[in-house]
């Protein structure tokens, strides 16, 4: 079977073919700023969780540390329906859904997305873990993992039918690196895994090692 950063590279390599060169020679310029400046670093391991409370796909309010209270929590940021790789990411994630709740946790995703937008809808389409809407960023802030797209991505993104200002409930050209955190049932982060390249995940197996271990 393949891991989710073979599928991951399989669809890099795909969309690579496709891309404009000057296109991903920006892509790249941009992760690469990313990785030189002090946006999206995240909290670290160690540090204390931060509470909130976000309503999910059926509109109902949730609150992490009510979540807690049951156990683990892996917690993850993804950039929204229209991204393929959380696309792969979130699918393989429900995959080992099962194992989570085995392993006594719970798995919650947060986006900047409006809930209402066809492309949040096909992502989460036959997901059964809880998805939240982070209305104006302020939970990605909480986790320092936000960071704004430089000028020069606006129009690439929107000739690849990408308009943020239709998909972020805020509007704005602002998103979260792809971050998974595992908080233990005190509320401490055991793990962070945070990325400024937005195609690297955390492979599903590596959650499950180290709930194996807390559990």
């Amino acid at each position: 079977m393949k891991s989710l950063n073979d599928k991951i590279e399989q669809l890099k390599n795909i969309s690579n073919k496709k891309l404009d060169p000057e296109k991903e020679k920006l892509f790249l310029q941009a992760i690469k700023e990313l990785e030189m400046s002090e946006q999206a670093k995240g909290i670290k391991v160690g540090d204390k969780a931060k509470d909130f409370i976000l309503p999910d796909q059926n509109q109902k309010q949730v609150r992490l540390f009510d979540l807690l209270k049951n156990g683990p929590i892996v917690l993850t940021f993804y950039r929204g329906g229209w991204c393929p790789y959380c696309n792969l990411q979130l699918r393989a994630y429900q995959e080992i859904l099962d194992k989570i709740h085995e392993l006594g946790a719970s798995l919650v995703a947060v986006s900047p997305q409006k809930p209402d937008r066809h492309t949040y809808k096909s992502l989460i389409d036959g997901l059964t873990f809880t998805v939240l809407s982070d209305e104006n960023n302020e939970v990605s802030k909480l986790y320092h993992v936000l960071y704004e797209l430089p000028e020069y991505l606006v129009k690439p993104y929107q000739e690849l039918g990408i308009n943020l200002e239709l998909e972020n409930i805020n509007r704005k050209w602002i998103l979260p690196s792809p971050a998974t955190y595992i908080i233990d049932r005190t509320g401490l982060i055991v793990h962070a895994n945070i990325h400024s390249d937005f195609k690297k995940r955390m492979e599903p197996e590596h959650i499950l090692s180290i709930l194996e271990i807390l559990n």
